[in-house]
């Protein structure tokens, strides 16, 4: 059943991090945790606000970072998916083939039809809006001034086994980056043509990727791992990265990379040697997804539900 939420409220819970592990930053991460309505799926940060997308509700919540209270709830399509900031908007996709484009500014939202699908994963860059469409396997690429359909690429990558519900897209190093659960791969794809240019593999159940500073850095929900690819060479880095529990979120930011448990905590990574830094960070719930944003690392539980800041 849908829920409804006041404007606002929440409980704020605050907890200590002692510092610990094979890492060398002595200094615990400041953990702060509020509640959220509905169903927190997908979270954003950008335009000075967090944005998550509420599922149960169709809605986007705007959040002040500071305050960590809900600023405004923006109805969108139905059933939101994912969110993403860029090009002056938040943009939002769901799973009955919409995107929404919401004005920072005013708050006012726009939602356009665009494919018979579903889309489940949005990003911003190299000057249009890149959502995946799930149910063929298909990257559609989104003009950021009229929130219209540019292009729609072939078949490029398979759902599969991964127990995760999302696809995984990300904009960097020239190119945009989709994972393929079903075949365990990374799709680069020229963001000029739409075509592909390089596949990659992976770990199993490849579920998010997040590009920083020349590396693509992908979470694999089916073993347990993270892998490393160079962009300039499309090759792995060394072995796959083990954390067990199952990864599903990645985020770079903050001089680390921060990847995110679906049985809950979020472990940070040193960008350089992908060694974990530190015991894993408790966080409740069972996470969805990250960002890096206002100093702060950003989850959410779609259980609890919450919202997580971590400050590094």
């Amino acid at each position: 059943m849908k829920r409804r939420f006041l404007l606002g409220l929440g409980v704020a819970l605050s907890l200590g991090v002692a510092s610990g592990g094979c890492g060398n930053d002595e200094r615990a991460p400041a953990v702060r945790v509020v509640d959220l309505p509905g169903a927190s799926l997908s979270v954003a940060v950008g335009e000075g606000a967090v944005w998550v997308a509420n599922f149960d509700d169709d809605t986007v919540l705007r959040i002040d970072p500071q305050s960590m209270k809900v600023v405004a709830e923006i109805p969108v399509g139905r059933d939101p998916f994912s969110v993403a900031v860029g090009e002056g908007a938040v943009w939002v996709v769901n799973g009955y083939g919409t995107a929404t484009r919401v004005d920072p500014r005013s708050n006012r939202a726009v939602e356009k039809p665009l494919v018979d699908g579903r889309l489940m994963a949005v990003a911003v860059g190299a000057g249009s809006v890149w959502a995946f469409e799930a149910r063929v396997g298909r990257l559609l690429r989104i003009d950021p001034q009229t929130g219209t359909l540019a292009d729609v690429s072939n078949k490029i990558a398979q759902r599969g086994p991964a127990k995760s519900a999302y696809a995984g897209v990300a904009v960097g190093a020239g190119s945009v980056w989709i994972v393929s659960p079903g075949e365990g791969r990374v799709v680069r794809m020229d963001p000029r043509s739409n075509r592909p240019i390089a596949s990659i593999r992976v770990g199993a159940g490849p579920v998010a990727v997040a590009v920083a500073d020349g590396t693509v850095w992908v979470a694999n929900l089916d073993d347990g791992t993270v892998t490393r690819i160079d962009a300039r060479t499309n090759q792995t880095v060394g072995k796959p990265i083990s954390l067990g529990g199952r990864p599903v979120a990645v985020a770079v930011g903050g001089g680390a990379v921060w990847i995110a448990s679906g049985t809950g905590g979020v472990t940070r990574l040193d960008p350089e040697s992908g060694t974990p830094v530190g015991d894993p960070i408790p966080v409740p719930g069972r996470l969805q997804s990250l960002a890096f944003g206002e100093g702060a690392v950003w989850a959410v539980d779609q259980d609890a539900p919450a919202l997580t800041r971590i400050e590094p």
